[in-house]
């Protein structure tokens, strides 16, 4: 599989993941945890989305607690799930 820019992949996730398709809720939660991992410094690219990424991130928020966490997590993999199977 090809990387994108993690931009395009947020961009592209918020598109399919917002109203009317998806609650609004649905939405902003998607949008945090995208906002979030943008600005981790170690990711480009949808390549660079591994454990390492992903540790980085809950280190980053150590007050939050593990069922929001799993949460967002949970919407990463459904974005993480399409780029997949865009390819």
């Amino acid at each position: 599989m090809r990387a994108i820019a993690f931009d395009r992949f947020c961009a592209e996730a918020l598109c399919l993941n917002g109203p009317p398709m998806r609650a609004m809720g649905t939405f902003r939660q998607m949008r945090q945890v995208l906002r979030e991992f943008a600005v981790l410094p170690d990711l480009k690219t949808t390549a660079d989305l591994r454990p390492t990424a992903i540790s980085a991130w809950i280190g980053q928020h150590p007050a939050r607690s593990p069922v929001r966490t799993a949460s967002l997590l949970r919407s990463l993999s459904s974005a993480c799930k399409y780029a997949v199977s865009e390819g």
